[in-house]
């Protein structure tokens, strides 16, 4: 840190009064540029490039790559900087804290962000997160790759593109198909609702549906006591908003249970898994009136 005595001088010089003019050449000449950086702080590309100097440093240790990943997330214009290489190689990192702090960064970086989606599609991170998804053992890294993954698809009907060729959806029902609940359903539940909230790409989105029979594993997983209290009203909006976009999409047996389930909250009055507004307007979708 600047010595005290450094900062109250060139405080002084900055206010003396009754001083003759100096050149702001000379003054500036003078000056610690340690010192300029620590009253005004660094410019921002000068601390990206600080921060993944740090990162892609191996011989550096874990906890000071660890706070250069969040300094990057909080500074994040990676698309300027020609940054997005070096980021989605980390997500090969033998280090599994690296994988998720990689993750996490390329997650802030595409939200709601149209430059950077382009960037991360076309330096295949969307592929490489997917994997992740897919396969890493740590559930921190899943987590926050799968975060990445619904930034980046996300009104964004090239990366919705990209999802579906590359099976994305397949891996999203392996991970509704696992009978331990995790936050990551109910993470999953969320994204399908909100593509289908979209105002492009819907009709991908229900024939992915379709072909991977997922509206059956939303129907399934309705059953199970650990969705019912941690992930109903997710699970039945979807159910909802899909059939709102695909009447046909359920058959008779599914729509008869969804009926029932729907019946079953009203006459029970059960308001703490979802609220009594959306089983009323939900039961006037499936035609209950009783």
């Amino acid at each position: 840190m600047p010595n005290l005595g450094k900062l109250l001088d060139f405080s002084t010089r900055l206010h003396r009064e009754n001083s003759q003019p100096v050149s702001s050449d000379v003054f500036c000449s003078n000056l610690d540029p340690g010192l300029i950086d620590h009253i005004l702080g660094k410019d921002d590309a000068i601390l990206m490039k600080d921060a993944m100097n740090i990162i892609t440093d191996s011989s550096q240790s874990l906890e000071n790559r660890k706070i250069a990943f969040e300094n990057l997330e909080m500074v994040i214009h990676l698309e300027n900087m020609n940054m997005w290489e070096p980021l989605i190689q980390q997500l090969s990192s033998s280090e599994s804290i690296i994988r998720m702090y990689a993750a996490s960064v390329c997650g802030t970086a595409v939200q709601n962000n149209i430059d950077s989606q382009k960037c991360f599609l076309n330096n295949g991170g969307l592929e490489k997160v997917l994997s992740l998804f897919n396969s890493d053992d740590n559930p921190d890294v899943r987590l926050k790759s799968f975060y990445a993954i619904a930034s980046e698809v996300r009104n964004n009907y090239a990366a919705l593109q990209e999802f579906c060729r590359l099976d994305g959806w397949a891996i999203i029902v392996k991970y509704l198909k696992d009978d331990n609940y995790s936050t990551i359903q109910r993470k999953i539940l969320f994204f399908i609702w909100s593509l289908l909230l979209q105002d492009i790409g819907v009709e991908l989105v229900i024939d992915s549906i379709k072909h991977n029979q997922l509206q059956k594993n939303l129907v399934y997983i309705m059953q199970r006591k650990e969705i019912q209290e941690n992930a109903f009203e997710e699970t039945l909006k979807c159910i909802s908003l899909l059939y709102e976009k695909s009447s046909s999409i359920f058959d008779i047996n599914e729509l008869m249970y969804i009926k029932n389930v729907i019946k079953s909250i009203r006459e029970r009055e059960d308001f703490e898994i979802i609220s009594k507004d959306d089983i009323n307007e939900i039961s006037m979708q499936f035609g209950i009136t009783e």
